[in-house]
C-alpha cells in the first residue's frame, strides 16, 4: 500500500479512557480497500507442521504466514486494523508476558474464559 494509503488509519487512545498495553482503543479508517485474511496456522509451504510442541516456533511459523499474506496483497503489519489470536491454553503464550498482561486474573473481572 501507499504511503497515503497508510495515513487514512488513525489509531486514537482518548485520555479519558487511558492507554492500554499494545493496541488502540479506537481505530478510524478511511479508504476503499478490505482485505480479509484467513487464519494462518503454523504449517510451512509444503503443510508440515513447524515447531511440533515448542509455541515459540509455532507462533513464529504463524506471523510469518501472515507476513507472506499481506505481502501478496502490497501490504505490510502496518496496515492491520484488527488481529484476532486463537489459544489452546492461556498460560503458553510468552507474548502476554511482554505486553504485561495476566489474562488468569482478567478472566475473574471480565467474562474470559481462560
Amino acid at each position: 500500500m501507499t504511503e497515503e494509503a497508510l495515513v487514512s488509519i488513525r489509531r486514537i487512545n482518548p485520555p479519558e479512557l487511558g492507554v492500554p498495553p499494545g493496541y488502540s482503543q479506537v481505530v478510524e479508517v478511511r479508504g476503499g480497500r478490505i482485505i480479509f485474511i484467513a487464519g494462518q496456522t503454523a504449517f510451512d509451504r509444503n503443510g508440515e507442521v513447524v515447531g511440533k510442541a515448542n509455541f515459540a516456533q509455532q507462533a513464529a511459523q504463524v506471523f510469518q504466514n501472515l507476513n507472506i499474506a499481506l505481502q501478496s496483497v502490497g501490504c505490510t503489519a502496518a496496515n492491520l486494523i484488527k488481529l484476532t489470536v486463537f489459544l489452546e491454553t492461556w498460560t503458553i503464550c510468552p507474548l502476554t508476558e511482554r505486553l504485561g498482561i495476566d489474562f488468569s486474573q482478567r478472566s475473574r473481572r471480565l467474562p474470559l474464559q481462560p
